[in-house]
């Protein structure tokens, strides 16, 4: 059954009390259903699929910018910027809500006590099971900057040994050491096939296809000759030694 919106008032106003309830929200929230299986399969492709389509993959609320702008995205390469506002919603009260000022899309509400999450609930489908997203800690609130750290941790960071025991080594901070040199280095994520592209930021200019199925890590040059480089195939060492 849908739910008609009644009224629309947005308060965003000076008042403490009103700093304290908005502020409850600041954060880059993920979806959870994401966050999860990232985790689990070291897969952005599968990943994507564990949301739905109509599902934000992100959404980051700046409590400090009292006009209520939220920066959110469905997908991978495109956002949408939203407002953060109360609406009067029928049998329910105010309820803060994220959309537009003429059409808000979801009741939001946040986890009081801990503010480790925020659930979503369609305005239109109220009975529906609400979208769970997380948030995830960072000194830098950009989404693009936590996204590609939360992949690089998924699917590069560790030791890696080639065939010979040769060891390749990701970081956190996204260092790599490779062939006797160490390099920092970005990724970029292919907004429609998911495909995962490391590119050095220092140094020789080098780059590389990323792919990763389970324990194997295959490295597929970039730059160079294609005809003199092979793909790099890596195990992590911690299998190896089991």
């Amino acid at each position: 059954m849908k739910t008609a919106v009644l009224a629309l008032i947005v308060i965003f106003t000076t008042t403490s009390a009103f700093a304290q309830d908005y502020g409850l929200f600041h954060g880059t929230w993920f979806h959870a259903n994401f966050l999860d299986i990232l985790k689990k399969t070291s897969s952005v492709e599968q990943a994507m699929q564990a949301k739905g389509a109509d599902e934000p993959l992100y959404i980051r609320i700046d409590s400090s910018q009292l006009e209520g702008k939220v920066l959110t995205a469905m997908h991978l390469g495109a956002t949408e910027e939203l407002l953060m506002l109360k609406t009067s919603i029928p049998n329910a009260g105010m309820k803060w809500a994220i959309g537009t000022m003429d059409h808000p899309f979801w009741i939001v509400s946040v986890d009081e006590r801990a503010q480790s999450y925020i659930a979503l609930t369609k305005i239109d489908s109220m009975e529906g099971k609400p979208v769970v997203l997380g948030k995830l800690p960072s000194k830098n609130p950009d989404p693009m900057f936590i996204l590609k750290r939360m992949i690089n941790a998924s699917v590069l960071t560790g030791t890696w040994v080639d065939a010979k025991g040769k060891e390749t080594t990701f970081s956190n901070g996204m260092v790599a050491t490779m062939g006797g040199q160490t390099f920092t280095y970005d990724l970029s994520i292919h907004s429609q096939n998911y495909t995962v592209t490391l590119t050095s930021t220092e140094g020789k200019p080098r780059s590389y296809l990323v792919q990763r199925m389970g324990d194997g890590l295959t490295l597929t040059p970039l730059h160079g000759s294609k005809t003199t480089q092979s793909p790099i195939a890596l195990k992590n060492k911690n299998a190896v030694r089991r």
